[in-house]
């Protein structure tokens, strides 16, 4: 495989399995709560921003450059450009996200429709808490 070829499929390959597992691991998978939803989701929008910086390092680092020097030598010049770069990956793996968010919200909404019809079925009034 080319080496070109190399260099654009593992940053999209690996941006994308990360951002399907993410939320799977963030988000507890039986939640009922959109806010706990919400708040996985933008945690791991912020890990794919940082794991993208580190994906493009590693591959600044493959062709020569000396990564680790230049960070330690200007940390937030080269931090800043490598997160950069990682924002232009962005439009890869945010509809990705995306839809994750998306199809896990319908569940929690589909769990809460579950909890509430359960109630019903056992005569529990909807403004009583759950024992």
């Amino acid at each position: 495989m080319s080496p070109a070829l190399v260099n654009m499929l593992m940053p999209m390959l690996v941006l994308l399995s990360a951002s399907i597992l993410l939320p799977a691991v963030l988000v507890p998978r039986r939640t009922l709560s959109q806010r706990h939803l919400a708040f996985g989701v933008m945690v791991s929008a912020a890990i794919l921003l940082l794991l993208g910086a580190l994906v493009f390092a590693w591959l600044y680092a493959q062709a020569g450059a000396q990564v680790f020097a230049a960070v330690a030598e200007e940390p937030f010049g080269v931090v800043g450009h490598l997160l950069g770069v990682s924002l232009r990956a962005l439009p890869f793996w945010a509809p990705v996200l995306g839809l994750v968010w998306l199809i896990r919200a319908q569940g929690v909404e589909r769990r809460k429709g579950e909890v509430l019809a359960e109630r019903s079925r056992r005569g529990v009034a909807q403004d009583q808490p759950d024992p």
